[in-house]
């Protein structure tokens, strides 16, 4: 009995060991979202934004169809553009995902916006938001809500906090 136990305990002991390290090195998804956030809106406000890098670890194109979350009535995939001297903001119906490469959603370029807000997160909180591709499916994520002054980190700086993150 008492060998029976001592054998139990050493192999949760292994168990607890092994299973971080295992976990650390699971092979990529196809399509990974890296840094999802959203910067901190007044409390009054009926829209916010959500920003993402999406590594499209494939072969193939892809494309982001749609994006929906419990903390809008409506969500829209959008771009800024200029034109005529002014930045406008404009829905698309996706957003390309090219094969083998990252597509950086920011502010000032392509962005998820959430209208008819039903709770405005605040900074610190997070918010689950789903996310359509063509291919690779249904993927959700949590927001985290950052401060109006935060800026994202540029695709290298990413890559490389989320590579170090890793190691």
């Amino acid at each position: 009995m008492r060998k029976y136990t001592f054998k139990y305990f050493i192999f949760v002991v292994l168990a607890l060991f092994v299973t971080p390290v295992l976990a650390e090195h699971h092979p990529k998804q196809d399509i990974e979202l890296i840094m999802p956030w959203s910067k901190e809106v007044p409390p009054t406000s009926t829209v916010t934004a959500a920003f993402v890098t999406i590594m499209n670890h494939t072969s193939a194109d892809d494309e982001l169809l749609s994006a929906s979350s419990s903390i809008a009535k409506k969500t829209e995939l959008h771009e800024h553009l200029h034109q005529d001297g002014m930045m406008k903001m404009r829905q698309v119906s996706a957003i390309s995902i090219p094969a083998n490469s990252e597509t950086l959603l920011k502010p000032g370029g392509l962005h998820v916006m959430f209208f008819d807000l039903t709770q405005v997160p605040k900074v610190g909180d997070t918010f689950p938001m789903a996310l359509t591709f063509k291919h690779a499916g249904k993927m959700s994520v949590n927001v985290k809500v950052e401060p109006a002054t935060f800026q994202a980190p540029t695709s290298t700086e990413t890559e490389k906090k989320h590579m170090h993150h890793h190691h």
